[in-house]
């Protein structure tokens, strides 16, 4: 056994796969599953247990929701637009919108290619960190989403960057790609 910088014990040695790292080795009883149930899977022993953010002290996510506030009027209304419109609960995060326009900014994107629009939440965030001549093209399988996804380019101020291209992402690709590099 060797310290952490904390001075806690670290084994030499990693635990074998299977183990959960930090939990009770005791295993808990088998939960009740029906035969049509996939088998449970253990992650790997490196994977870190998923935290929500700021779950280390709650004090974290509102400073840092002040500091960046990461979701607007514009998109808080396509949120609350998509979910009035029956759209999956499958959007981004506020945190993750804002990430992706910092990193679409920082690249210095001109051209963005987004496949799965719904209801325009990331396609928004990504076409505001474009200039004024760049580009996103967004492919969405489902016709209603990309409606929906339509009205919130418009309202956010961005359609004239954006085009929608409804159908099968593998066939529409084809669309654009004499336009690339991207």
């Amino acid at each position: 056994m060797r310290e952490d910088s904390g001075g806690g014990p670290v084994p030499d040695t990693p635990p074998p796969p299977g183990t959960l790292v930090g939990m009770d080795p005791r295993p808990d009883p088998a939960p009740a599953r029906d035969s049509a149930s996939p088998p449970m899977t253990v992650a790997h022993p490196t994977t870190p247990v998923p935290k929500g953010f700021g779950a280390v002290d709650p004090r974290i996510a509102p400073y840092v929701e002040r500091l960046l506030e990461p979701e607007d009027e514009v998109l808080a209304e396509i949120r609350a637009r998509s979910r009035a419109e029956g759209l999956p609960p499958i959007s981004i995060g506020p945190f993750d919108g804002r990430h992706l326009e910092v990193l679409a900014r920082m690249a210095g994107a001109r051209r963005i290619v987004e496949i799965g629009t719904l209801g325009g939440y990331s396609g928004v965030c990504l076409a505001r960190a474009l200039p004024p001549d760049g580009r996103l093209d967004t492919f969405e399988l489902d016709p209603r989403h990309a409606r929906v996804a339509a009205a919130s380019f418009a309202r956010a101020g961005v359609a004239a960057r954006v085009r929608v291209h409804v159908g099968p992402a593998l066939e529409r690709l084809a669309d654009i790609e004499a336009e690339g590099p991207f």
